[in-house]
């Protein structure tokens, strides 16, 4: 995936947050 990687997950292009499981 493409997008910084965040604590809770990863954050995308969008600017959204997405939990990876």
């Amino acid at each position: 995936m493409k997008g910084k990687r965040d604590l809770t997950g990863c954050r995308t292009l969008d600017g959204n947050l997405r939990i990876q499981a």
